[in-house]
């Protein structure tokens, strides 16, 4: 190694500089003697390349692997059309074994191609049936750790319900501050939308009597790690998981985890534009279990929400670009079928 260098790169949207460390190094002609001269280095930035270099070294590994473990699907005769499209995607090679396998299972008496391993995967890719904002009626409950947008999806999902000509009203239990109150007050105001706060199970009560004529009524709980909301205690009643695309998994399972026997009915996904692994929805779906409810993104500096379609879904996991919704579902699919 001849010569190092530390650089700054820019990092696709992101609002900061990522740091590189260039290395140049030589190959040599003959084996190297040590020297019993000592090389005096900088403590901190030696030990901050060797981070680096080790880290490199990890990844290196790790891809690796992936090109193992995608050549032994070939190997051990369990062949899945779309294991290297989806480990593209950024889908885990624990989440492509287990659809390989469903997919085997299913596709035991029937064609294994491509077409049919797509099918399978929008069977995997559950969702509501809600196929029209009309559908969305009743009382809706949005948990979630701090931070996953659970108050901006509430927010857009009433001004969107109200442009469709519905009457949604807010519930928002347990504000923080009153910057929380004042933030859903203001939005309700001008989506001429009703809003309440509550603390308490009477409060809650009330607040639903009071909503009773509400085509939607969509409920904003804290961050459930640190605060129990009151109970649900409505059957009828669908608790949404709000989840980003990019979340981490075990994160995920810790949170759950620390719930006890909660668990959701459905998940909605946030930042769906901003991931560049479509394909971690499927480690998301592993995951949770749950079919998907809403999405969310955000388009001209402006949230959008939109109910869950598995065949945009699925068009949106194969699309090059970060989005889960491309302009025409199946136009990825059809186009990687007629690559291969």
């Amino acid at each position: 190694m001849v010569e190092t260098r530390e650089v700054e790169a820019a990092e696709g949207s992101a609002m900061a500089p990522r740091r590189e460390f260039e290395v140049v190094v030589i190959e040599a002609d003959g084996p190297i003697e040590a020297s019993d001269e000592s090389v005096a280095e900088p403590d901190e930035g030696a030990s901050h390349l060797r981070r680096q270099l080790a880290r490199l070294e990890r990844l290196i590994h790790d891809v690796e692997s992936v090109a193992v473990n995608v050549r032994d699907f070939n190997l051990a005769g369990e062949e899945y059309p779309l294991a290297e499209a989806l480990i593209d995607a950024g889908c885990s090679i624990t989440t492509v074994r287990q659809l390989a396998t469903g997919f085997a299972m299913a596709s035991a008496k029937g064609p294994r191609n491509f077409t049919s391993a797509v099918r399978h995967l929008h069977a995997v890719l559950r969702t509501t049936s809600a196929t029209h904002w009309s559908h969305v009626r009743g009382e809706h409950w949005f948990y979630g750790r701090a931070g996953v947008g659970r108050t901006t999806m509430v927010l857009h999902l009433a001004a969107t319900l109200r442009r469709e000509g519905m009457h949604p009203a807010i519930i928002c239990v347990g504000p923080r501050h009153e910057g929380d109150l004042q933030r859903i007050q203001s939005a309700a105001k001008a989506l001429d939308v009703s809003a309440a706060a509550v603390f308490e199970e009477d409060d809650l009560d009330q607040a639903r009597q009071h909503f009773a004529d509400r085509d939607v009524v969509l409920v904003d709980t804290p961050c459930f790690l640190t605060y129990r909301p009151p109970s649900v205690r409505r059957a009828s009643a669908r608790r949404h998981l709000v989840v980003p695309l990019a979340e981490d998994p075990v994160l995920l399972r810790e949170c759950l985890g620390s719930q006890g026997d909660w668990r959701p009915d459905t998940m909605a996904i946030t930042q769906i534009d901003i991931c560049p692994r479509p394909g971690h929805l499927l480690d998301l779906v592993r995951e949770i279990g749950a079919p998907l409810s809403f999405l969310q993104r955000f388009e001209g500096g402006l949230a959008q929400v939109e109910l869950a379609d598995s065949e945009r879904l699925v068009g949106g996991i194969f699309r090059p670009e970060p989005g889960l919704a491309p302009t025409t579902a199946s136009a990825a699919p059809e186009a990687m079928a007629a690559q291969g």
